[in-house]
Formats: C-alpha cells, structure tokens, sequence
C-alpha cells in the first residue's frame, strides 16, 4: 500500500516533505546534538542526586553519562546520540528512495540527496562521505543549457541550503561536482 501511496505525485511530496523536517529539525546530528548537549547538563545535577538510581539495573552516574554516547548495556545497544545519528541516516536513504524510485532495502546507502524536487524557493543537498569530504561545486543550467547559477561549499554532514531566489519558474539541470566526481540531477522550480 505505502509503494502505491508513494505513487502518487502528491502523496510522495508530502512524504518527503515530512522526512525532510523531521531529518533537519530533529534527528540530524548537527540539528538536535546542541539541545541534547544542554539537556544532558540541564538534568545531570537530578540525575547525580537521585537515590533510586542505582536500583534501577545498578546504573551508576558514569552510566548516565555514557548513555548519551555509547552503549550502555544488553537492552540499551546504542547511546542517544548515535541512534539518532543513525535514524538521520535511514531518514535520507528513504527520502533517496523515494526522489529516484529505490525502494530495495537492501540498495547501497545514498550518495547525493537533492531535495524538494519541485522545489520553491530553497533547495537542499545533502552529500554522503562517499561522495564529498571536501569542496563541492553545484552549478544550476537553464533549459538552453546556460548557467544560471553556482554555488561553492564545503561538504558536512548538514545538508547545504542553496536559496533559488527569483529564479523563474521551469526545468533546471543540477551539475554536483566534488574533485573528479560528477553528478547531474533534474530539478524543477515551481
């Protein structure tokens, strides 16, 4: 049912859309790593003074500690942080999935992911390492082929925000440079 669902042209941008926030605002490391930083401080002092602690699996405070980074033990495998790391990385996967029609689990991670496709105002690439460590180039060309517009930035594990501003509206074809690596994707602005 999701596949038909995904289908549809307005269900999928949708979809996107919502992974989209969800990646950027809450689950990218960049994004929700500060406020757990400040949360993990905020509660450490109840944490230190609370006297049940240790009757709860014999957790001690450096356990506390620790859970934010690394596994704690047998039922708790992952430490907060690195489980939301991984949960931005599935999220993108999808969102690849879904912008170029991968639905096989089993599908090598994403390298590139561009998106909203149609996009508005903004566009977002998000590069996996595989793809860029270092200094990307994108380069924006009209239907006639003629550059439009480049952008240059370093790659990071946030997603890049390239504001399409008055650019009309119509088909576009997105040159994503990295060293000797080259991708080109279509986008359309609406």
């Amino acid at each position: 049912m999701a596949t038909k669902l995904l289908q549809v042209p307005t269900f999928r941008d949708q979809y996107v859309r919502y992974l989209d926030t969800i990646t950027r605002f809450i689950t990218l490391p960049d994004s929700i790593f500060p406020r757990i930083d400040e949360l993990h401080d905020l509660i450490t002092p109840a944490a230190i003074a609370d006297p049940f602690r240790t009757l709860d699996y014999g957790y001690t405070v450096q356990d506390f500690h620790d859970g934010f980074d690394q596994t704690v033990d047998f039922h708790t495998p992952y430490g907060i942080k690195p489980f939301l790391g991984l949960r931005a990385d599935s999220t993108l996967q999808q969102i690849a999935g879904v912008l170029t029609g991968t639905t096989n689990p089993e599908a090598p991670p994403h390298v590139v992911v561009v998106y909203p496709n149609p996009a508005s105002d903004r566009l977002y690439i998000h590069t996996a390492p595989a793809f860029s460590t270092g200094q990307l180039t994108a380069t924006l060309f009209d239907a006639t082929g003629r550059p439009v517009s480049t952008s240059q930035w370093m790659a990071t594990s946030a997603p890049y925000e390239w504001l399409l501003g008055d650019l009309p509206e119509g088909c576009y074809v997105l040159k994503l440079m990295s060293g000797s690596k080259v991708l080109i994707i279509k986008i359309v602005k609406s």
